[in-house]
């Protein structure tokens, strides 16, 4: 803690040192609120925080989490969101939001008039099976993403 003070503190310290032994006895106590306080700014890191913060993060951003979603989803989706907002309503901004949520390849194709169509490919490198929850995601989130009164067609492809 010592080093901490103004020069002026450490230089005109008697020999007998009573400043610094002064400091002494707060400096463990000092040094645990400075740690805590550094270690802070982990709570609002997506990758390094622990899962349970995720949801006070997600609201903080105005994210509604899903349980449904696996925790490597909801952290990708979390340190993308910024991006994901800025592009709502574009094709990349659907585009994006749908393979973060997903881990899927995804190809988003607008139609005539107004309507869209989101081609989700399964890769084989994903080993979970396709669940009813990923796609009930995409529809409870897309809403959000698309332009008011368009259309739109969800169509999973699974590789042989």
């Amino acid at each position: 803690m010592c080093p901490l003070l103004p020069g002026i503190y450490r230089k005109f310290d008697p020999p007998s040192k009573p400043l610094k032994r002064y400091i002494a006895g707060y400096s463990k106590i000092l040094d645990e609120i400075k740690s805590r306080s550094e270690a802070f700014t982990d709570i609002f890191d997506v990758y390094k925080c622990d899962v349970k913060f995720l949801p006070y993060v997600s609201s903080y951003l105005g994210l509604d989490l899903n349980e449904a979603m696996s925790g490597r989803n909801t952290r990708k989706l979390l340190a993308n969101a910024v991006f994901i907002y800025q592009r709502k309503g574009t094709i990349l901004g659907i585009k994006s939001f749908v393979s973060t949520l997903t881990g899927w390849v995804t190809e988003v194709v607008e139609n005539t008039g107004s309507s869209i169509i989101i081609y989700c490919n399964k890769t084989q490198y994903d080993t979970d099976p396709i669940k009813a929850d990923k796609v009930a995601l995409i529809i409870q989130y897309v809403g959000d993403f698309i332009p008011l009164g368009t259309m739109y067609t969800i169509d999973v492809t699974i590789p042989l």
